[in-house]
């Protein structure tokens, strides 16, 4: 059966053409981080059916747009992927992506969601002015799928897979990153509210906030809406096993109106609401000096000397629960 036309000669109809049915988009998506076996892409587009998945590649390599090719021994398979020309429809997918990502709301219960597809929100979203002369890699671990972003002087690249010496890496559920993509949550609430941990340098953090158009975390309102009791899931969010190995200490933060408190005892963690008995170390200060320190845009020592905060109890004490707990690693760089 031949495959249907507009009959127009024009660009956008020619194009549509050749990529404007139900599925092809989303197949070019699937690619776009690199070659994909038969399988790969019908776990990666589910709904979509043998019949027409196979359809559709064949429709798309007539059409110039992707290739077939068998890789070498030993892995013997064989790939699909993009064309020079294919991965010319980069451009109009990231756009179409950040055009959708505006009008996403909450999911419903029968979608679909799947870790690779933040990787095009990420495209979506990338401010090239901001990233120039930046040279950072930024890795995510989305649901147990790795994929990691390269930042060159205002260039961006993705691939699937860990980064050989991330410069920061974020760990968080398919649902909060296209949440985080959809400007619905800022990846520093995210990590406040226990849906995300990140660890690696504070400063490149902020800096992902700035790239990616992220948006920031608002301490006006974030102190007025949050529920009482956030504050020892915060802190289990940051939370370092490793640095706590050997150490047995008892710590306590006020922050604003909220007092909890978090006993390590080697590389185990127990948290709590209200003061602790015997805490070896106080911090208390407001929210958004809080937030500031657990994003890095703020060190703990700073906060102090600038009278935005207040640290009681043994320094020593001070200095491992900041390093446990991620606070204050940008300063101390």
């Amino acid at each position: 059966m031949p495959r249907r036309s507009y009959g127009q000669f024009e660009g956008l109809a020619t194009a549509l053409d050749a990529v404007g049915e139900r599925w092809t988009l989303l197949l070019v998506r699937e690619l776009l981080l690199g070659p994909r076996r038969y399988k790969d892409l019908l776990e990666g587009l589910p709904g979509i059916g043998t019949n027409l998945l196979a359809r559709r590649l064949k429709e798309l390599q007539a059409a110039g747009v992707i290739d077939r090719r068998v890789l070498p021994a030993p892995a013997g398979s064989a790939v699909y992927e993009l064309t020079e020309r294919g991965r010319g429809l980069e451009p109009a997918l990231i756009a179409l992506a950040g055009w959708g990502l505006a009008a996403m709301e909450e999911p419903k219960p029968t979608d679909v969601l799947r870790p690779g597809w933040g990787v095009l929100a990420f495209k979506a979203t990338f401010d090239p002015a901001a990233a120039r002369g930046v040279h950072e890699t930024y890795q995510f671990d989305v649901d147990g799928d790795v994929f990691h972003i390269r930042v060159d002087d205002g260039a961006l690249a993705a691939t699937q897979g860990p980064a050989a010496a991330p410069d920061f890496v974020y760990a968080t559920d398919v649902e909060t990153l296209l949440c985080i993509g959809a400007r619905q949550v800022s990846p520093v609430d995210a990590v406040l509210e226990g849906r995300a941990r990140m660890t690696g340098d504070p400063a490149a953090a902020a800096r992902v906030v700035e790239i990616f158009g992220f948006p920031p975390p608002d301490p006006g309102e974030r102190a007025s809406g949050r529920e009482p009791g956030w504050g020892p899931g915060a802190m289990r969010a940051t939370f370092d096993a490793a640095a706590a190995r050997g150490v047995h200490e008892t710590y306590e933060l006020h922050v604003a109106d909220e007092v909890f408190h978090m006993v390590v005892a080697d590389g185990t963690l127990q948290t709590g609401p209200g003061p602790a008995d015997e805490p070896d170390f106080v911090m208390i200060c407001d929210v958004a000096t809080f937030m500031a320190i657990g994003a890095g845009q703020l060190s703990p020592m700073d906060a102090v000397m600038n009278s935005q905060a207040d640290m009681k109890g043994e320094v020593d004490a001070a200095l491992r629960c900041l390093a446990i707990f991620g606070f204050g690693r940008a300063g101390q760089a």
